[in-house]
């Protein structure tokens, strides 16, 4: 039923929004920048897009199979995030980070008492939603300026209390022996939870246990500020490897394996199974297909389909397609010459002074030294070994 997916946008009073984008959108998020208390698993911050997003995601599918270690990542995203926030939750995160007492009750205020009119082609509806004392309208409203700030003020309060109890991804740096751990990749409302143990041996059980802890704690909290986990929208994979007596390798899977299943907390109680794919299975996040074992097949074939049936001749295809494999490849040079960057401890300009750099700058992954291209491309199965799926 296409009527249920149309999602209304409100327009507000021009001051009132506009105050509301000044107050919340602009000011209070400076005072989270200027206090650094914006972390780094969110990418809809300044500066960030979604493709960095799935690059971060691409890159740990990398070292998961350069290091042969189990891991499990899995998508949970929320159900219409602006309309189910919370305003009591939501008015304590405000006044955390510094927003005065007074623009928390103008804004929230109006929205609880505010009456809905529906304006169409036809004209302006005469009955309302909203504006009674027993009902009060929660969320921020499609449409507010001040909405994405609210969510990603949100986020980093459920994503605080979340590492608390679940450290996520840790990371052990080859060379420093540095340790990080990072929870997951946020965007707006995709989430995609991650965990791996670089610093000690897991077997695929504890991964698997873990996962879910993970994703039960997450549905909680998310719960807890009046979101939502949208089962038809999650899923999770299990990245496991499994070798021979010549050590070749090739990945395992547990995808129809019951004892691998996962479960979200529902709003109800309950808990519902989500999808579990195996490690070739291609999925769209953040608008970009992408798989753990590493493939662009499904993401090359899905561009150009898609150029086919917009009727492009065949030199435009070929052209387009050939645009898209050099700007990935451009893309993913440039992420390893930052992770070379920060392997080594120093930043881009001082290590294109380099005189191995200055000679020979990398455009592509061929030039990299061989440290850059082994930690981050990883191999791949071998021909006798590759999975079947």
């Amino acid at each position: 039923n296409l009527v249920s997916k149309l999602r209304a946008i409100l327009l507000m009073e021009a001051d009132f929004n506009a105050a509301n984008k000044m107050i919340f959108g602009n000011r209070m998020l400076s005072s989270v920048r200027a206090n650094s208390l914006m972390p780094e698993e969110i990418f809809s911050e300044k500066g960030c897009t979604a493709v960095d997003g799935t690059l971060a995601k691409v890159l740990f599918y990398d070292i998961s199979r350069q290091f042969r270690k189990p891991a499990a990542i899995a998508s949970v995203d929320a159900s219409n995030c602006f309309d189910r926030i919370c305003h009591a939750m939501t008015s304590l995160v405000f006044k955390s980070v510094g927003v005065p007492q007074s623009a928390v009750t103008a804004m929230l205020g109006a929205i609880a008492e505010m009456k809905f009119f529906l304006r169409t082609a036809f004209g302006d509806s005469e009955q309302f939603a909203g504006g009674g004392i027993e009902y009060k309208t929660r969320g921020m409203c499609q449409g507010n300026g001040a909405a994405p700030a609210a969510s990603g003020v949100v986020s980093i309060t459920i994503l605080k209390a979340h590492n608390r109890r679940h450290s996520g991804a840790s990371f052990l740096c080859p060379i420093s022996a540095t340790r990080k751990n990072v929870a997951g990749i946020l965007f707006v409302d995709d989430t995609d939870l991650m965990h791996i143990d670089m610093t000690k041996p897991t077997l695929d059980t504890d991964i698997h246990y873990k996962m879910e802890a993970s994703i039960h704690n997450w549905g909680r909290l998310l719960l807890a500020t009046g979101g939502a986990l949208k089962r038809e929208k999650c899923s999770y994979t299990l990245i496991s490897y499994a070798g021979d007596a010549n050590s070749n390798w090739h990945y395992y899977d547990y995808s129809e394996n019951d004892d691998f299943r996962m479960r979200v907390p529902a709003q109800d109680g309950r808990h519902q199974y989500i999808d579990h794919h195996p490690v070739s299975y291609a999925q769209k996040t953040l608008g970009i297909l992408t798989s753990p074992n590493g493939s662009n097949r499904h993401s090359c074939s899905t561009c150009v389909t898609e150029n086919v049936s917009r009727g492009s001749s065949k030199t435009t295809q070929l052209a387009e397609y050939a645009n898209t494999v050099l700007a990935t490849s451009r893309i993913r040079t440039r992420i390893q010459f930052r992770y070379l960057c920060g392997t080594l401890g120093g930043s881009e300009e001082t290590l294109l002074q380099h005189p191995p750099f200055v000679r020979c700058q990398p455009q592509h992954s061929s030039q990299l030294p061989p440290i850059t291209r082994g930690v981050l491309w990883g191999g791949a199965p071998t021909s006798g070994n590759r999975s079947n799926n």
